[in-house]
């Protein structure tokens, strides 16, 4: 009797523990929503549950009060007086009852505690509810999907279903007519597309040598040959001016969101170069700050996946290569991929504010509160102010200026998922646009006098970061890991942790985990790797 932990291998007695699954950030219900309703219990267990509640094994299963007996209850209970009515609270008692309010009236003070909203919802409040509860369906569709099912039963149940298609099926014949149909509809669209990527290619003067994700495409001009996604090819993409030969410096095009960046920069009064070249051969830099020495790259999901580089003979982790070629001539690397500036576009300008020296707003730590605070409140500020957002935390600590929190600091400890057994700092982060001079080093100071730990590690996303902070706290440089990768729809700009699309219990497991999410149509997209640092007590610690 046992059952394994599917994301960590961790073998359990019975079923998998709520504290165990905190350590990989993730609920109950998040975990049975990945890896099914059963996957948190071992089937004998649950056979053992089931039996235990049967009523051979219960006397009182399914047993109800008849009436003689409800009588006799309440005359026994009748004119029986509660051993405090009347009473008046004194002493020792009422001091701890005072003294009770008096530390929830602090917390209501500080906001640590918020008190309930009276009166009838507005219109404003009615919103936020509906979107809570659109986010919570769009989560768990398992579950509302099991919600539905119980509502057509209790229509049918009470006869007034109106589904009139019910129980039925479709035929042999029907069947095959929809299939035959869906084909042809299919035909119908490829043929559309080609006909279309044909009809834009002459336009930019050449020929479709191969179809497919990637074309074979040949120059009607100078003869030629060279490989494009189809992309290149629809209306809204469409560049004349294609040919590599013909037009060695047209070819580049830049994309929306690398534009808005572009701009944003200049904006604030900073040298920025678009498509620069020259630093490492002809490889081209997105934007490149020549004042600053800092290249930034603008990762469009589709573009940087796996399946793209690769076909147009790239590596993979190019990117990566990148970096590594840019920081040995001194250069700093920074990497935004498209998601973070569709959705966390403030955190990313925050960011570039503060490294190019132009944050508007400076605070010194020394004239801050430091406080020790709720999960709740650092996971929310995380949220609003950290490229990554919250994540799972033992220990936090934030600076307050004038009453309002303004810098964050959390630690986690025992990460089974990374096999850590010490403390990692895996969360600092400030107010948009404000600089906290000295924080850090004041919030990692309290954290250490406080819990007195023998070492502490952390990792600093190597598209962001050099690990700078890091070595003024003290920590010193571990090693470089390797890069890793994330998921996304081609459709979906968004990117999805490895982590949630894990090989299932109910898949092929014939099949790599690569091999499944390619049929589901999943790219892969590769991050730079992170760099890991390790600060260790001098003074000894617990």
């Amino acid at each position: 009797m046992s059952i394994i932990c599917r994301i960590c291998n961790s073998v359990f007695a019975k079923q998998i523990t709520n504290s165990h699954l905190k350590t990989h950030d993730m609920s109950t219900d998040d975990y049975k929503t990945i890896y099914g309703k059963d996957s948190l219990t071992c089937s004998e267990y649950r056979k053992l549950l089931a039996k235990r509640t049967k009523g051979v094994n219960n006397p009182n299963y399914n047993n109800r009060w008849n009436n003689d007996q409800k009588v006799k209850a309440s005359a026994d209970k009748k004119g029986i007086v509660p051993w405090n009515k009347g009473l008046t609270m004194t002493g020792e008692i009422l001091k701890n009852v005072q003294d009770g309010i008096k530390k929830r009236e602090e917390r209501y003070k500080y906001g640590k505690l918020q008190r309930a909203c009276p009166g009838p919802i507005d219109e404003k409040r009615r919103k936020i509810l509906s979107d809570r509860q659109r986010n919570y369906a769009e989560n768990n569709p398992t579950e509302m999907s099991t919600r539905a099912k119980k509502a057509i039963k209790t229509r049918i149940k009470n006869g007034y279903d109106t589904a009139f298609f019910r129980n039925m099926r479709h035929t042999t014949e029907s069947l095959k007519k929809m299939k035959d149909a869906r084909t042809a509809a299919n035909l119908r669209k490829t043929a559309a597309s080609m006909a279309r990527i044909t009809e834009n290619a002459e336009k930019a003067n050449c020929v479709v040598l191969e179809y497919g994700d990637v074309l074979q495409l040949q120059c009607t001009k100078c003869m030629h040959e060279f490989l494009f996604t189809k992309q290149y090819f629809t209306d809204s993409k469409l560049n004349v001016n294609c040919c590599p030969s013909c037009y060695p410096h047209e070819q580049s095009k830049r994309s929306a969101g690398e534009t808005e960046l572009h701009d944003f920069i200049v904006s604030l009064g900073v040298t920025a170069h678009s498509n620069y070249r020259g630093l490492i051969g002809k490889k081209e830099i997105d934007i490149y700050l020549p004042d600053h020495k800092i290249a930034i790259e603008y990762n469009g999901l589709y573009w940087h996946s796996e399946k793209v580089l690769e076909s147009i003979g790239q590596p993979k982790t190019k990117d990566n290569q990148k970096r590594g070629e840019l920081e040995a001539l001194g250069i700093r690397y920074i990497a935004v991929f498209e998601d973070e500036w569709l959705y966390n576009r403030e955190i990313v300008k925050s960011r570039l504010t503060n490294m190019l020296g132009k944050t508007p707003t400076i605070i010194h730590a020394r004239k801050c509160e430091l406080r020790s605070i709720d999960s709740r409140t650092a996971a929310r500020f995380c949220e609003d102010n950290h490229i990554q957002g919250k994540g799972r935390s033992n220990a936090r600590y934030g600076l307050y200026y004038k009453n309002e929190l303004v810098s964050v600091m959390t630690f986690s400890k025992s990460n089974i998922s990374r096999k850590i057994s010490e403390w990692e700092l895996n969360r600092f982060c400030s107010l948009l646009g404000t600089n906290i001079v000295g924080g850090a080093s004041r919030l990692f100071s309290a954290f250490i006098k406080e819990q007195n730990p023998n070492t502490v590690i952390t990792y600093a996303d190597s598209r962001w970061s050099q690990g700078d902070l890091y070595k003024q706290l003290g920590f010193a440089f571990d090693h470089q890991t390797v890069p890793n990768y994330w998921y996304a729809l081609p459709n979906e700009l968004k990117r999805i942790h490895r982590f949630a699309l894990r090989k299932g219990k109910n898949e092929d497991q014939t099949k790599t985990e690569k091999q499944l999410r390619d049929a589901q149509g999943y790219l892969r997209i590769w991050d730079c790797g992170s760099s890991k640092w390790i600060w260790t007590n001098k003074n000894g610690g617990n």
